[in-house]
């Protein structure tokens, strides 16, 4: 609204009673202090002061207050429901609040110009009240527009972000840390701030007798939350049973998402039908800290891999997807290059399944199109009958391509061979001669005032050949390296190399070919 120019001003309860500005919106803070009428009076006040053409109206509370500023003002009210409360106040509150909630909503809703909620679930309960339009509360995905590149931690990390109460489980989520604390490789990272006093002191002391070292963020900027995400391995969202909490889908599960974060999810209708249905992750009883730390343990050890499958046929999408999800790998599917682009645009993949034969843009395009931008392995599916697209492809820079019809098993060690060279290979290197520099760690060559990408199998014969200045690797060494048995396949590969290194790639002076040999590079 801000961007359409419209003047927004937000009056909302607070601890200080500072004006703070956002992005151009100006906050106006009223104290909490005092009795809940003084605290809604000073709220109408501000509002009123506001001169608002429109007040919108976020939650229970303002739904009362807005209807005293219609009244007054003769001016429109939009009233934001996330949650209907009455099951919640029930619950927490007793029979009597739930009543008295129920009551308010009846009186004052029908009096807006217009109800906004999240879901159609909520907006079939408040199409009773007046007119309902639903805008589902997903994050934005421009703030999480940059795939980021996520490293591998030497531990693995487990990350909460949201409020720290009891109700949204962080007593459970230490205990389970702490029973997991044996395996020596976990980290706890949690980003968001404690609404209850001595629920923090009791939170930092368990943290501290037991040694749990958990790495307090606090409130982290929204804009700065994607590269926290994306340098953690697992989300939590473990929200203690009830009406409120586990009716939904909060908006923390698509942030992890989003960032390729496989969730350990309390239970809940919705939750199950996504993360279990789409295996997104696991979930469990959120009650239970054995059970959360079951789950923790078991992306743990099948963590390692974020697959992107792109083919359009149907039916090797399904049957490579279900072989796959059997593995434990997390799996997401496109039917085409153009939605596989889209994709890798806000997820950051561990590796790409693509098919080169693909109606519209063929999977050669969507290589030539990214591959310089993106360090992910990518293994082809090509035809029997496609020689030629193979070589294209890994000349282009594929990492290994697999023939139609293929056996699932071969796929799978085709995937894992792939992994554990870009494992033992993470080194973080700069080889430098004349002028070139060979940058291992993020796998880029500069040479002179150019900038050339390196895949996986480029950075496994670079790194072996320099850390064996002089030797001569012969066709078939550099094949077994690289799992590639085709000699005119590996004479692809160093001609690529030679493109990124050499002046005069014809006449090479670093990466020679020793005739009837192999191949050798001289850096000294």
């Amino acid at each position: 609204m801000k961007k359409g120019g419209h003047n927004i001003e937000i009056v909302t309860p607070h601890k200080s009673t500072e004006i703070k500005e956002f992005e151009g919106i100006k906050v106006h803070c009223i104290e909490t202090r005092g009795p809940p009428g003084m605290v809604a009076l000073k709220m109408i006040r501000k509002a009123l002061k506001t001169d608002g053409d429109l007040f919108y109206c976020h939650e229970l509370d303002p739904l009362l207050y807005s209807i005293v500023l219609k009244r007054i003002t003769r001016k429109p009210v939009i009233w934001d429901c996330h949650e209907y409360l009455v099951p919640m106040k029930k619950e927490l509150q007793g029979r009597l609040s739930a009543v008295l909630t129920e009551i308010s909503i009846s009186i004052c809703a029908p009096r807006v110009d217009h109800i906004i909620t999240v879901d159609n679930r909520l907006a079939k309960t408040l199409s009773k009240l007046g007119k309902v339009t639903v805008i589902p509360n997903y994050p934005r995905l421009s703030d999480f527009n940059e795939p980021t590149s996520r490293k591998k931690n030497e531990k693995f990390v487990v990350l909460y972000v949201g409020g720290l109460t009891e109700r949204r489980g962080i007593k459970i989520i230490l205990e389970a840390i702490h029973r997991l604390k044996k395996r020596k490789n976990i980290s706890l990272r949690i980003v968001g701030g404690f609404y209850d006093r001595e629920l923090e002191k009791w939170a930092h002391k368990y943290d501290s007798e037991n040694e749990l070292n958990i790495d307090w963020l606090g409130w982290v900027d929204y804009r700065e939350l994607a590269p926290v995400i994306a340098d953690s391995d697992c989300g939590l969202f473990v929200n203690q049973p009830g009406p409120r909490y586990l009716k939904g889908l909060p908006t923390k599960i698509f942030e992890y998402m989003i960032m390729g974060l496989p969730v350990v999810s309390a239970t809940g209708p919705l939750l199950d039908s996504l993360i279990n249905g789409k295996n997104l992750g696991v979930t469990v009883d959120s009650t239970n800290p054995e059970s959360l730390s079951d789950g923790i343990e078991t992306l743990m050890e099948n963590s390692n891999l974020h697959i992107l499958v792109v083919d359009d046929d149907e039916g090797i999408r399904s049957l490579v997807k279900k072989y796959l999800n059997e593995k434990k790998y997390l799996v997401t599917t496109a039917d085409n290059a153009e939605n596989a682009s889209e994709k890798i645009k806000v997820i950051k993949f561990d590796l790409i399944i693509l098919d080169i034969m693909m109606p519209g843009k063929s999977g050669l395009d969507f290589l030539k199109e990214h591959k310089e931008y993106i360090n992910t392995p990518i293994i082809l599916l090509t035809a029997k009958g496609e020689p030629n697209e193979r070589i294209e492809g890994l000349e282009v820079g594929a990492d290994d391509y697999l023939p139609k019809p293929f056996e699932p098993k071969e796929l799978d060690l085709r995937i894992k061979n792939i992994i554990n060279k870009t494992k033992k290979n993470n080194s973080k290197k700069i080889i430098e001669f004349e002028n070139v520099k060979i940058d291992l760690s993020k796998q880029i060559i500069f040479h002179g005032n150019s900038e050339f990408k390196i895949n996986n199998t480029e950075k496994t014969i670079l790194e072996k050949m320099i850390n064996n200045p002089g030797k001569v690797f012969e066709r078939e060494e550099i094949g077994r390296l690289i799992d590639l048995d085709k000699e005119r396949s590996i004479d692809v590969i160093i001609t690529r190399l030679r493109k990124k290194i050499e002046i005069d790639p014809k006449n090479p002076k670093f990466l020679q070919t020793i005739r009837g040999a192999g191949y050798v590079l001289w850096i000294e």
